[in-house]
């Protein structure tokens, strides 16, 4: 949220102080250094004795149960729109 904050308060929508376009260069490469830094403060966050406890339904739902809404989604959207 503070990012969108931030980036609302700087772009367009507030001070004007930047205007990135959506098909911008640099707004590739703020945004994956912006999930870079997100993702390695939860990693720093991270307590070592906590990953031995309540493994199995984050593994569930980031192994097969990514597949299965992948795949639900691709099939509802298939027969939404008419595909073969």
């Amino acid at each position: 949220m503070m990012f969108l904050g931030l980036g609302f308060l700087l772009g367009r929508g507030g001070l004007g102080a930047i205007d990135i376009g959506p098909h911008s260069p640099l707004l590739e490469v703020v945004a994956t250094l912006t999930l870079a830094l997100v993702l390695f403060l939860d990693a720093v966050k991270l307590q070592i004795s906590e990953l031995g406890k309540g493994w199995l339904v984050p593994a569930l739902v980031l192994g097969p149960g990514t597949g299965m809404i992948i795949g639900l989604g691709a099939v509802a959207l298939a027969l939404l729109l008419g595909f073969p």
